[in-house]
């Protein structure tokens, strides 16, 4: 059954123009009511605090309310089944006339204890007020020791305005209190600034006499208004996967979660919360953190308060959700995910995995580099002095581009083995090949004090000259040549296999390498290798990935997604160029970011642009 709106049962209460409150529609078992905070009517009376004892007290006053859906006005009086201010400061109200078509009455829970989690309400502040927060515990309030076990909420969104607003519990739809007060901090307070209070559900039906219908909301209930709740809240970027079930179905969740391990994913389940934390508070955080949700679908977690909770979270704060369907229905707020069926108990499909790594880190890092199964030169000897160190890119699928802009995309690229030099080319290391073969240079690479910063003033045409005589001078594996990385590989190896924005991290850092981004301020090249000590390579150990030279790659600007034969990698002598990793001059971290491509002149030589090269399976001729 569809779970009243409580738009379709609000009322807002007025003193004179002015709003001073909220009212809602209950069922009671002869008629319908407008149920609000005692000093609510005080105040739309005109009436000091606490001077209303019954409802005789007030009976040849009417009260005025709107109807929240159409601003229609109307008068209402207070009933018997009023309770006193300074005890639990309810009023229920009959309206003077009949209610405006279709209204519908809420549905009260008949345990506010039974619904933890998230609400959402409605009242009046700035004329009609949506808020939103969280349920956080059952106690007392020391300022009115009488009064029944009240609810503490929080919320942003909730002031002395929004007195009689009902609070209505996501997912299940039930109203589970009534707004009574925002707690006013005082100076020097630590306790939440967004703290509010509400009379609980079994405070209503008490004070009323029974007289309002408690009820359950029946299978398929849902609630229209959570779209709004769900995008107040920016996503955070995390490093885990957390795995949302019922404990009736703990044995295949624990073997799910093994599973996951023994793949290097960082895993978070509840047994996780320690001894005297405050659990939701816990879950919370871990939800708003994680990197991927993962929920197990069962009969029994569909009935969780609990679980529901948890995906209306992880939607709330725009988690990428992977519903796991074990047994029964689909959830029917996940309908429109991709759910990966494992109904006969097995484990998910690599395809499950893949779409994980995509936004997952794994726990082990490619901190040391990898073995190759075949030998690849660790270093290349350009003169007797001088050599060229290597590192190696492990063969497989990564996933490469993004999809946080318009027209971005992000694909599963594969690629073989290869070995991607370390550093940039330096000064010294083009001098080398400069006086070598006596090839004509314009740029200042014999600067004796620069030797080993990157070169610069090298068009895309200089590097693969550069590239076609290092190749000449060795003997490689069969299939291997020297040459520019495609722009596959060079972000491939800026962010390894975990889909890094950064090749340290997810979050930019200042001072992790050679950039004008406030608050750096760069003044030109830097030594090779500086930024290392700061954290500031790659997963591969690749330095200086990101900043001090943008980096030719020998990848056409073409459209993704990216092949490695659709002649994006043919050399030509006109065809724009992508160069990859921003430069000393670079003031936007965007630019930095491994995914991001720009695009220079092949027969333009730069200030700031340099190159790198591999050893890497031939795709050109030279």
């Amino acid at each position: 059954m569809q779970v009243p709106s409580l738009v379709d049962s609000l009322f807002l209460v007025q003193s004179g123009q002015s709003l001073v409150g909220s009212a809602f529609v209950v069922s009671g078992k002869k008629q319908l009511y407008l149920v609000t905070a005692a000093h609510v009517v005080e105040e739309a009376l005109g009436r000091p605090r606490n001077s209303l004892r019954t409802a005789q007290d007030a009976q040849n006053n009417t009260i005025t309310v709107s109807f929240y859906k159409t601003s229609e006005v109307y008068k209402a009086r207070l009933t018997e089944f009023f309770s006193p201010f300074d005890h639990n400061d309810v009023a229920f109200l009959a309206l003077n006339s009949p209610l405006p078509p279709n209204v519908v009455s809420v549905r009260v829970a008949e345990s506010a204890a039974a619904h933890w989690g998230n609400f959402h309400s409605i009242g009046s502040r700035a004329a009609g007020n949506h808020a939103m927060g969280t349920i956080k515990e059952l106690g007392r309030r020391s300022d009115f020791p009488d009064r029944d076990l009240v609810l503490e909420l929080s919320s942003a969104e909730i002031d002395a305005g929004m007195s009689g607003a009902p609070i209505q519990h996501i997912p299940s739809g039930l109203v589970v209190g009534m707004v009574i007060s925002a707690w006013q901090p005082k100076p020097g307070s630590t306790k939440d600034p967004f703290t509010a209070y509400a009379i609980t559900s079994e405070t209503l039906a008490k004070v009323c006499k029974q007289e309002v219908t408690l009820g359950q909301i029946t299978e398929g209930a849902s609630y229209r208004r959570v779209d709004t709740w769900l995008n107040t809240v920016k996503p955070e970027l995390g490093d885990h996967v957390f795995i949302a079930y019922n404990h009736d179905d703990r044995e295949y969740v624990l073997r799910l979660a093994e599973d996951l391990k023994r793949q290097e994913f960082k895993v978070w389940m509840d047994d996780q919360i320690g001894k005297g934390e405050r659990w939701w508070g816990v879950i919370e955080k871990a939800i708003r953190t994680c990197a991927a949700f993962v929920v197990v679908m069962t009969p029994e977690a569909k009935d969780s308060d609990f679980v529901q909770n948890e995906c209306l979270l992880a939607m709330k704060y725009k988690k990428d959700i992977f519903p796991l369907r074990l047994r029964g229905e689909i959830f029917s707020i996940l309908l429109n995910r991709q759910i990966t069926d494992v109904r006969d108990g097995r484990l998910p499909s690599e395809s499950f995995y893949s779409k994980l790594l995509a936004l997952t880190p794994r726990q082990s890092r490619q901190s040391e580099n990898i073995a190759p199964p075949f030998p690849l030169p660790s270093r290349i000897k350009i003169s007797e002095s001088l050599g060229l160190d290597f590192v190696y890119i492990e063969d497989g699928r990564f996933w490469m581009g993004d999809k946080r802009g318009k027209g971005l995309r992000k694909d599963r690229i594969p690629l073989l083995l290869y070995a991607i030099s370390k550093y940039p080319i330096t000064n010294v290391q083009y001098e080398a090949f400069v006086n070598d073969t006596k090839y004509p240079f314009e740029g200042s690479c014999r600067e004796e004090q620069k030797a080993d910063h990157p070169v610069v003033e090298v068009s895309w045409h200089n590097a693969i000259t550069f590239c076609k005589w290092l190749n000449a001078r060795g003997e490689w594996q069969n299939g291997y040549q020297v040459r520019l990385p495609t722009e596959a590989e060079w972000e491939k190896a800026a962010r390894g296999q975990n889909s890094l924005l950064y090749p340290w991290g997810n979050a930019w850092k200042p001072g992790q390498c050679n950039s004008s981004v406030p608050p750096d301020d760069s003044s030109g090249t830097t030594p090779i290798g500086q930024f290392s000590a700061h954290g500031g390579d790659s997963p591969y150990k690749c330095a200086d990935i990101a900043g001090n030279v943008w980096e030719w790659t020998l990848s056409k600007f073409a459209t993704y997604p990216y092949q490695d034969r659709d002649g994006r990698n043919i050399v030509d002598e006109t065809s724009q160029r992508v160069v990859r990793g921003g430069s000393w001059l670079t003031h936007d971290s965007l630019y930095l970011r491994t995914y991001f491509r720009n695009v220079r002149e092949p027969k333009e030589p730069y200030p700031d642009v340099g190159f790198r090269i591999v050893l890497a399976p031939i795709i050109i001729d030279y």
